[in-house]
């Protein structure tokens, strides 16, 4: 009874720290179907799940009244999104090491097919089973979950998903134990790590956007009569949610407008403001989008002044 409890003021207390640390409980309770049926301990279970559920009432009272709407920029499931998760979830980053290393973790984690067809086949497979079952679960109950609710609103985004990372890594070990042969255990076991390294070195060089100072820079400049206009959906949960929190970040705060491509919600939400803030991200993407979107501002405005931050671009607009 005791490890019961643990287990349950363990997981409520991560329900705190990532939402979607219900899906990693969720797929505990998952796996519980592939106990064998007289090793199932309903008693503890049912207390765990008792104490973990009246614990969780606050969080789930939290995201009741949060409003959705700070989900927008999360697109439609799609399979390029898989995709994503899939080299998120092997790299992190580097376009051509993450599809690599995704492809030597999926081989790898399809050797995990052996093990688990000879626990499946065990005429008395025991705990084997379920060790399995509870590991493979937790890579893919999460994203099941995630894509049924994305069904009505889409929540399906590669980083809310590294709570999969454990199980992945995991997966991949056993895929590589069942390697017979020494030299190639090694030799893959060596693809694993070198690949993992390049990938890291690359996420520690790599350009990243400065939005602190984005938002920083708007809480000094701009106005709660102005209009800030965020050009990419990232561009606007980053900036918006560092302003949360920032000293003055909510002092005469101008309302932000998230634009995105085939809406021209945007242009009305400008029509009686005298002065806009221009945020694109990053610095150099200039599609048909945004050659709009300047266009429209040249054309009501006159261009007063542009800042540039690391990646990112800020651009202030004044009615003439």
């Amino acid at each position: 009874m005791r490890r019961a409890l643990v287990y349950a003021l363990v997981a409520a207390a991560t329900l705190y720290c990532h939402y979607f640390a219900m899906l990693v409980v969720a797929s505990h309770l998952a796996s519980v179907a592939f106990l064998p049926a007289g090793r199932r301990p309903w008693g503890r279970l049912v207390v765990a799940w008792f104490v973990l559920g009246a614990m969780a009432v606050p969080a789930a009272w939290m995201i009741h009244l949060q409003d959705p709407g700070h989900l927008n920029w999360v697109k439609p499931p799609s399979w390029l999104e898989l995709y994503h998760l899939g080299a998120f979830l092997a790299a992190e980053s580097g376009k051509y090491v993450g599809s690599a290393l995704l492809a030597l973790d999926l081989v790898l984690i399809g050797f995990c097919y052996l093990p688990l067809k000879r626990a499946w086949s065990a005429p008395n497979p025991g705990m084997d089973r379920w060790r399995y079952m509870l590991v493979l679960s937790c890579l893919v109950t999460p994203i099941l979950i995630s894509l049924a609710i994305s069904i009505a609103i889409p929540i399906f985004f590669h980083r809310f998903l590294i709570i999969c990372l454990p199980a992945w890594i995991l997966l991949v070990a056993v895929g590589v134990e069942q390697i017979r042969s020494h030299r190639q255990r090694v030799a893959a076991i060596a693809g694993v790590c070198l690949l993992s390294l390049i990938s890291t070195g690359i996420s520690y060089t790599r350009t990243r956007e400065d939005w602190r100072s984005v938002a920083r820079d708007l809480i000094a400049q701009a106005g709660p009569e102005d209009r800030v206009l965020y050009y990419e959906p990232i561009a606007y949960f980053a900036a918006e949610n560092y302003r949360d929190w920032l000293p003055g970040g909510n002092i005469a705060r101008p309302a932000g407008v998230m634009v995105v491509a085939n809406n021209e919600d945007w242009r009305k939400k400008i029509e009686t403001t005298p002065r806009v803030w221009l945020v694109t991200y990053p610095v150099g993407l200039h599609d048909k989008t945004q050659a709009e979107i300047e266009a429209e501002l040249e054309k009501r405005m006159t261009v007063a002044g542009q800042k540039s931050f690391r990646a990112v671009t800020v651009t202030e607009y004044r009615t003439r």
